[in-house]
């Protein structure tokens, strides 16, 4: 599986400009991507919002979301907006965000790059599913993608 951001202004380096959470003045959305040599199976792809440089964010910690894909081997995975639960149709929160404070939007799907501009490391980890039952899935394949630094 390969994976890449399909906007140029997400160049894997630093966080685009207004990408950031509304706390630090942004208005962010999670990156669109391009996904493909999906394995044969895969019905979900769960997208995790990592903050590498701190501990608590990081693992998804900036929120979990899954799309479904019904078994193709190529897809385009749009932008989402962050700080919402109001999630598109084929797109489901897996797991909040972790940051509990007011200001943070608690709860919600996704929380967008919100380190104040430390210069933290941002990343999303790619995970290819068969949901098989109950809750239950298969992990098929995994990959991790940069998205810059703020």
């Amino acid at each position: 599986m390969e994976a890449w951001l399909s906007d140029a202004a997400w160049n894997g380096q630093e966080i685009p400009e207004g990408q950031q959470c509304s706390r630090h003045g942004g208005s962010g959305s999670t990156p669109p991507l391009k996904i493909t040599g999906i394995p044969a199976g895969t019905n979900e792809i769960a997208i995790a919002f990592n903050d590498e440089s701190f501990p608590l964010m990081n693992n998804g910690g900036h929120g979990v979301l899954g799309f479904t894909i019904d078994n193709k081997r190529f897809v385009s995975l749009p932008a989402i907006p962050g700080e919402t639960n109001n999630l598109p149709e084929g797109v489901r929160s897996i797991a909040p965000h972790q940051a509990t404070a007011e200001g943070y939007f608690p709860g919600t799907a996704y929380l967008p790059p919100c380190s104040g501009g430390m210069g933290n490391r941002y990343s999303v980890t790619i995970t290819a599913l068969e949901l098989i039952s109950k809750g239950r899935a298969r992990l098929l394949d995994q990959i991790k993608v940069p998205l810059g630094r703020y």
